[in-house]
């Protein structure tokens, strides 16, 4: 199997919000739909994350700018490896970065492994250590490594049955509502 990239996102693709959590996550997607990845973090320390307004603007840019440089998110289908583009990213008064890549369509169902590293040496902020706050206002600490899986399984339903709604993104393009299934771990299945 070939992961390549698109050269457009068709409209609609299927949104994956890249995980976090170390899980292993089921999704139903329409079949012949191209993949659209992305996640986002953004710098703060271990107590709150820093609004772009105030006195430490300027250390939150820099810190913005350094976990580019220090931060690799891949994802992984059998036969390739591919790294994310990361651009700023900004949601409710926040500035982080956000990692994406748009996928032609593949051969379902399909197993793609995600991994989120942050290396080199352990940045601050006005003096406190930077750890890196996900969406869900969970944080990550420096030095991290977390590997997820997305199952990605094909549904029953036909893609004009799937509602659609604009990414989360950059709210500019139609993507297909899909919902996230978490797959237990096997070890914590009664017998």
């Amino acid at each position: 199997m070939t992961l390549k990239a698109s050269s457009a996102m068709d409209h609609p693709s299927v949104e994956l919000k890249l995980p976090l959590d170390g899980g292993t996550h089921r999704i139903e997607i329409p079949q012949e739909t191209t993949l659209f990845f992305w996640g986002a973090v953004a710098p703060g320390t271990t107590d709150r994350l820093i609004p772009k307004e105030g006195d430490a603007v300027g250390s939150q840019q820099r810190a913005v700018q350094e976990i580019s440089d220090c931060v690799s998110w891949r994802i992984s289908l059998p036969d390739e490896t591919k790294p994310l583009l990361d651009e700023r990213y900004r949601h409710q008064g926040y500035h982080g970065r956000a990692w994406w890549i748009a996928r032609d369509p593949v051969s379902l169902p399909a197993t793609v492994e995600i991994e989120f590293k942050i290396s080199g040496p352990p940045r601050t902020i006005d003096g406190d250590p930077i750890v890196l706050w996900t969406e869900q206002g969970e944080t990550i600490p420096w030095g991290a490594t977390i590997e997820s899986t997305l199952e990605l399984v094909p549904s029953t339903k036909r893609a004009p049955q799937f509602q659609t709604r604009q990414e989360q993104l950059w709210n500019r393009h139609t993507v297909y509502v899909t919902s996230r299934n978490p797959v237990k771990d096997k070890s914590e299945t009664c017998t």
